[in-house]
């Protein structure tokens, strides 16, 4: 029945994209558990989630497609572009992981760019002013246990104003620790509490703590999401 109703959501959305905006906007929020503020954007994307919230200056690019989420929420400004994949998982699959939800949640002003991949088999949260940038990021919350046979999952979050480098490998589980850096092609898997300050670059395969970085770069004091 979910299935059906995903079919039917997606269809309805298609149907729509001739349309200008404010008419679509008008009509997606006709939908059972979406909610798109007047001043939030969609382009031709394809969203079906059970819920989709867009917040005051949120915005999603053409050609992303989210599929089979409980949960979206872009909360204010926060913006993802253009031909990301998203993807999840309905709630009784997984039974070794209770309790998960698939939901993609971006706090104010966080963004991801373009042409990335993320599984929201559990949910990934991106902190305030956060930015996977460039593209090709994967960013995964399932995976084998290897020692009892069976799939897991687990939630990732990306802390407020950290940096994401293209072709990163973000591993379920993890906490990338606010206002740090990961470097392009890194594979970050979850670290030692102890491991985890602000204001680190972390880099490598496996990805690890390489220095300390300067509490002043603007990045980490900016006012807007995306960089100019």
């Amino acid at each position: 029945m979910q299935a059906f109703r995903l079919v039917l959501t997606g269809m309805y959305q298609v149907l729509l994209w001739p349309f200008p905006w404010v008419v679509r906007r008008a009509f997606l929020n006709l939908l059972p558990g979406f909610t798109l503020h007047p001043a939030s954007h969609m382009g031709c994307a394809l969203i079906l989630a059970k819920t989709l919230r867009l917040d005051e200056g949120a915005k999603i690019g053409h050609l992303t497609v989210i599929n089979r989420l409980e949960r979206v929420h872009l909360a204010r400004f926060a913006t993802i572009g253009r031909s990301n994949r998203v993807y999840g998982r309905h709630s009784g699959q997984y039974p070794h992981s209770p309790g998960r939800v698939s939901s993609l949640i971006l706090e104010d002003n966080a963004a991801i760019t373009c042409n990335h991949i993320l599984d929201c088999s559990d949910t990934i949260r991106l902190g305030a002013f956060s930015l996977v940038a460039g593209w090709a990021t994967q960013i995964l919350t399932h995976s084998p246990d290897f020692e009892r046979g069976v799939q897991t999952t687990k939630p990732v979050h990306i802390g407020a104003y950290s940096f994401i480098g293209s072709r990163s490998v973000i591993l379920m589980g993890t906490r990338v620790p606010d206002k740090s850096i990961v470097a392009a092609g890194s594979v970050f898997g979850p670290l030692r509490e102890e491991d985890l300050s602000p204001y680190t670059l972390f880099s490598g395969t496996p990805a690890a703590a390489v220095r300390t970085l300067d509490e002043d770069w603007a990045f980490f004091k900016r006012d807007v999401g995306r960089l100019p």
